[in-house]
């Protein structure tokens, strides 16, 4: 999905898709900006990202918007800076992906992990090779 900022008259114009995923309809999104989607501790960020683009800086990162339901969803952004012609910043583009399942997926996936090494770190400790392996680490890290 894909948005466009510019800082007047309309700060946002959404796509039909983008503003499916947010659970809203396109003119519900016209003139807000994305930071109007966001929890207020992310809101932040966000300012951060536009002085980066008004500063020329592209970049690709996740944040988390908050839909109209109230549920949140994952997304990949990459956001490029756009300028005039006589190179005063004009706006940004941004490219939005839905990450949500593959988020689902890495927590499910640390879970695993977690209880895997809880398991590997018992049966350690029952061998006594817990303090064989810290000796071992402590003499490679000096």
């Amino acid at each position: 999905m894909c948005g466009y900022s510019t800082l007047k008259p309309k700060p946002f114009m959404a796509m039909k898709k983008m503003a499916g995923m947010l659970g809203c309809s396109r003119e519900e999104m016209i003139g807000s900006f994305i930071w109007d989607y966001a929890d207020e501790e992310d809101k932040g960020s966000f300012h951060i990202k536009l002085a980066n683009r008004k500063r020329g800086i592209d970049e690709v990162y996740e944040c988390i918007l908050l839909r109209k339901t109230g549920s949140y969803i994952w997304l990949l952004v990459s956001a490029k800076a756009l300028f005039d012609i006589d190179g005063k910043f004009a706006g940004s583009l941004g490219m939005f992906t839905d990450i949500s399942e593959r988020k689902k997926a890495e927590e499910v996936l640390r879970g695993c992990l977690n209880i895997h090494f809880s398991h590997l770190l018992k049966d350690l400790i029952r061998s006594n090779r817990l303090i064989i392996i810290c000796i071992i680490a402590a003499y490679t890290n000096t």
